[in-house]
């Protein structure tokens, strides 16, 4: 599969990142070691990194590496990498990653469905600042849409540090989620969570 970069625009592929004793090794999907990454001593009785294996998207122009979520565990509402919790996914902007997955929503075990959200973001400047009151006029409604366009729920966030987390989501790709049909709750695509309770 092949992505765009994080730091550029320049096409990313799907490798291993592994920690050997001769140092960082970038291998394909099948095994097969491409290259060394980072040259070091590790030491097999004090480090326990030894082996430890991620996947990874690698950017070989901007020898930028980012890991991203493999499998979702719907018992401990984790994602994981390779068996690893992970908690972020920093390429939310130019992948689609949170489609993926199958993961039933931890406040109704009903399953999460794929949507997108759009809402306004208003910027915050001196010019907003004077005019505006400060929360409250800056939270503005959460729309969500199926894949065809239809407007599906509408609801407006009560705190403003969770709708925060929605300023980040600048490109199109990065406002993809999984969203509960019946509760207000939503995977974002860099994998965070917003729940707004009944």
């Amino acid at each position: 599969m092949e992505c765009k970069c994080v730091n550029c625009n320049c096409a990313t592929n799907l490798y291993k990142y592994k920690c050997e004793t001769s140092g960082y090794n970038l291998y394909d999907l099948d095994g097969i070691k491409i290259k060394k990454l980072h040259e070091c001593d590790i030491d097999l009785e004090t480090d326990n990194e030894i082996n430890d294996t991620s996947n990874i998207e690698y950017c070989s122009m901007c020898n930028i590496r980012v890991e991203y979520p493999d499998s979702y565990d719907n018992v401990n509402h984790s994602f994981t990498n390779n068996g690893k919790k992970i908690y972020y996914y920093e390429n939310f902007l130019k992948r689609n990653i949170i489609h993926n997955f199958d993961i039933s929503c931890k406040y109704c075990s009903n399953n999460l469905e794929k949507y997108r959200l759009e809402t306004n973001i208003i910027e915050e400047n001196d010019e907003n600042f004077e005019s505006l009151s400060f929360p409250n006029d800056f939270i503005n409604d959460i729309n969500i849409y199926d894949l065809n366009n239809n407007l599906i729920k509408t609801f407006k966030p009560h705190n403003y540090m969770e709708y925060k987390k929605l300023h980040e989501l600048t490109a199109n790709i990065s406002k993809n989620i999984l969203c509960c049909p019946i509760c207000k709750f939503f995977i974002m695509n860099n994998l965070q969570e917003f729940y707004e309770p009944e």
